[in-house]
C-alpha cells in the first residue's frame, strides 16, 4: 500500500469559486487575488464569492441586517455573558427576512441575513 504523507498533489474537489496555489502562495476567488478583496467592502466579496450581481446588494445588506424588536430583547437577556456566547445563543433564534430570494442563490439566502445581522449583534452586545 502507498501511503502519502502530507497534502501535495492531493485534490479533495474542484471549484470555480477559489484558486488555490501554493506553489506561489496565492488564493483567489473567481479570479481576484484575495488580498485586493480585503480592501472591498463585505457586500462587494460577498457579491464576488456568490457570482452575482445585485445594483442594490448592500442596501440590502443593511435592511437585512436591522434587528427586530424580539432579537435585541434576546440580546440584552443574556448581554453579560461572554460576547462568543451571546453570539451563539442569539445566532439560532435569528429572524430571516426575504432579501435576498430573489437573487438565486438558494440556501445562501438564509447565511446572508445571518452575516448581515451578526455586527449588529455585537453592537448591541456592546450597548447593552
Amino acid at each position: 500500500m502507498n501511503v502519502r504523507k502530507g497534502l501535495e498533489g492531493v485534490v479533495a474537489d474542484e471549484t470555480a469559486i477559489s484558486l488555490v496555489d501554493g506553489e506561489r502562495g496565492r488564493l483567489s476567488y473567481r479570479g481576484v487575488d484575495v488580498n485586493a478583496l480585503t480592501e472591498r467592502s463585505f457586500g462587494a466579496v460577498a457579491q464576488r464569492v456568490l457570482g452575482i450581481d445585485v445594483p442594490d446588494f448592500e442596501a440590502r445588506l443593511r435592511a437585512a441586517g436591522q434587528l427586530t424588536a424580539r432579537e435585541r430583547q434576546l440580546i440584552d437577556c443574556v448581554g453579560g455573558a461572554h460576547p462568543m456566547h451571546v453570539l451563539q445563543s442569539a445566532v439560532p433564534a435569528l429572524e430571516t427576512s426575504a432579501c435576498f430570494d430573489d437573487i438565486g442563490v438558494g440556501a445562501g439566502a438564509h447565511g446572508l441575513t445571518v452575516a448581515a445581522k451578526l455586527p449588529q449583534i455585537v453592537a448591541q452586545r456592546l450597548r447593552g
